[in-house]
């Protein structure tokens, strides 16, 4: 007769299972917060180092006109070292927020994600698509708008809310729970909490 018990060994192998919406909704409201403050590191300093004030300002407009392509360009580097080195390099498909919700981004046949996949969903997906809640979507519009003189805050922050809330729809009602950003990358997140995988046969 052929029992099934729990192999300590195998117990402690990572699984891949849906990641709840409320854990997705922590570690993004995490990643908003830190990568907004990774972003504006170093625009807050150029702007407190060229005025010498001691004024956390992240407003373009208001930097001398010689420092504001400076300080964004360097904003935006540090956004891409945050969403996109980080989960590439450091911590395989995991920012930090996501690292502390105990899930990670995979490619949709459960393979590590590479440059490509990182790239498409969180600068094309998640900076452009959907950028309408974290800052570095918001400094590239500040950025577009100096460069050219024309108002591309108020029509693009627009834009973006209306795709984040179909994203956010397609997370809660798609069976594979996917957002736009996922279906632009050929992307999903899995969980990592350690858990039984398998079961020894005896």
């Amino acid at each position: 007769m052929k029992k099934f018990i729990k192999s300590a060994n195998e117990s402690k192998s990572p699984i891949s299972y849906d990641v709840p919406i409320w854990k997705r909704l922590i570690a993004y409201m995490l990643d908003w917060y830190l990568g907004s403050l990774f972003t504006s590191l170093p625009m807050i300093m150029i702007y407190m180092k060229v005025t010498d004030t001691q004024e956390l300002n992240v407003n373009l407009f208001q930097y001398p006109e010689q420092y504001w392509l400076l300080a964004g360009g360097l904003g935006l580097l540090f956004a891409f070292f945050y969403y996109v080195f980080v989960p590439l390099t450091i911590w395989n498909g995991q920012t930090l927020g996501k690292r502390w919700c105990h899930f990670k981004i995979v490619k949709t046949d459960g393979k590590n994600v590479v440059f490509k996949e990182l790239f498409f969903r969180q600068v094309i997906g998640i900076f452009l698509v959907e950028g309408a809640l974290i800052f570095p979507s918001s400094l590239l519009r500040q950025i577009l708008s100096l460069a050219s003189n024309i108002n591309f805050i108020t029509p693009l922050m627009y834009l973006g809310i209306a795709v984040s809330i179909i994203s956010v729809l397609f997370v809660l009602f798609r069976k594979d729970h996917k957002a736009i950003h996922d279906l632009i990358s050929n992307t999903r997140v899995i969980s990592t909490v350690m858990l039984p995988s398998n079961r020894k046969e005896i």
